[in-house]
C-alpha cells in the first residue's frame, strides 16, 4: 500500500516537474496597419477672404474616390480648418469641432479687419478604426 501511495506522488511529480503547458489554440496576431499621411489627397485652392462677420476660408474639393487603403476599407469624413496664429506653428485642435463636409468656414474670432490670420485645412479620413488626417495644404492668409 505504501508503495502505491509512493509511485502515485512519484508519478505527479515527475509529470509536472519541468514541463511547460502547451498553448493548443494559436491566434494570428492582430494586424498594425501603418498610416502614412503623404499618401492621401492634399487640400488646395484655399483662400481667405475679409468679411464683416469674419474670415472666410474657402478651398477645392478633394477626389475621395479612393475607397480602400492597403486593402483596408477607406472613408472620407470631412476636412479639417486650423488657424495659425503664426505662418509656422500649427495648433493641435483645428478651428471645427467636427469634420467638415462643405468647402468653406466662416471664421467670426477674427473679426479685427487689423489682425492677420493664417489658415491651413486637412482632408480626414477614417481607416479601420484610425482617424487619420492627410497632409498639410498650404497656408493662406487674410491679407
Amino acid at each position: 500500500m505504501h508503495t502505491l501511495i509512493l509511485l502515485f506522488l512519484a508519478s505527479l511529480l515527475l509529470s509536472s516537474c519541468g514541463s511547460k503547458q502547451r498553448n493548443i489554440f494559436i491566434f494570428p496576431e492582430k494586424e498594425t496597419l501603418v498610416l502614412h499621411k503623404l499618401d492621401f489627397p492634399v487640400v488646395k485652392g484655399i483662400r481667405v477672404q475679409k468679411t464683416e462677420l469674419g474670415n472666410l476660408i474657402t478651398w477645392r474639393p478633394i477626389d475621395a474616390q479612393t475607397n480602400t487603403y492597403n486593402g483596408h476599407p477607406c472613408t472620407f469624413i470631412g476636412y479639417n480648418v486650423y488657424r495659425l496664429a503664426r505662418a509656422s506653428v500649427i495648433p493641435r485642435r483645428p478651428v471645427n469641432k467636427k469634420a467638415l463636409v462643405t468647402t468653406s468656414l466662416l471664421d467670426t474670432r477674427n473679426k479685427s479687419q487689423a489682425q492677420q490670420a493664417f489658415y491651413l485645412v486637412r482632408a480626414v479620413f477614417k481607416i479601420d478604426d484610425q482617424t487619420i488626417e492627410g497632409p498639410v495644404s498650404r497656408i493662406s492668409s487674410n491679407i
